[in-house]
């Protein structure tokens, strides 16, 4: 009967994906919007505290919150800019389709529970690989967020950074890992605003400089002085 449901969800989940896309074409898109906007997913195991940590940033209830089987979509406020984060539930039923959600993404939020065991932590850098190798998502700036550092047993960043192989799998992108835990809102909200600073860094970069004139056009003008 569970396996019905959470196939219902799932089926729910992609229905609401569509109406989004359509919604947007429609629309002609995002609204303009007095700060930039970037469009973000957020993905991890099931259980890591994603919807929880999106929850405490919006400012919403997370007490009684249920896995996420779908997807959902929260629109965060930053002084810079507005985070649009797409977080799609973790479940080994859920996982094969993460690749569905992942067109037009500007950037990556990948959570981790950072007291698991030895093979929780092979499944997650195995599904993290998996999703930066992805042509979608190729080269955008992620985001490796610790969650649960307050938990006995959990590992430091840098055991997770060797353990995950974050120097492997992130050298052609910008990337940063960063801890938190639910009790600790200032460390969420310095994570959140670390990895803002990535995006702005990684979008200022791409914009090509502003054409002026070559050398040989300035030498022309100052002969006509």
């Amino acid at each position: 009967m569970s396996s019905i449901l959470e196939s219902l969800q799932f089926a729910c989940g992609i229905c609401r994906i569509c109406v989004y896309t359509v919604f947007q074409s429609i629309c002609g898109g995002k609204p303009r919007a007095a700060k930039p906007e970037f469009s973000v997913i957020c993905i991890g195991l099931s259980n890591t505290g994603k919807s929880t940590l999106l929850n405490l940033l919006s400012g919403e209830s997370f007490n009684e919150l249920q896995p996420t089987s779908g997807f959902n979509i929260k629109a965060l406020q930053f002084n810079d800019c507005v985070l649009n984060v797409k977080e799609i539930g973790g479940n080994d039923k859920v996982r094969p389709f993460w690749n569905k959600y992942y067109s037009k993404s500007e950037g990556v939020i990948f959570v981790v529970d950072s007291s698991v065991n030895n093979e929780e932590l092979e499944t997650t850098e195995l599904e993290l690989c998996k999703a930066l190798e992805n042509d979608n998502l190729r080269g955008l700036p992620c985001m490796i967020l610790a969650n649960c550092q307050d938990k006995e047993g959990a590992q430091s960043l840098d055991d997770l950074k060797a353990a995950l192989e974050l120097e492997t799998h992130c050298k052609d992108r910008k990337w940063t890992i960063q801890g938190c835990n639910k009790s600790d809102v200032r460390a969420v909200k310095s994570a959140f605003e670390q990895y803002v600073k990535l995006l702005m860094d990684n979008e200022s970069d791409a914009t090509p400089p502003e054409q002026g004139m070559e050398k040989g056009d300035e030498d022309n003008e100052m002969n006509r002085i």
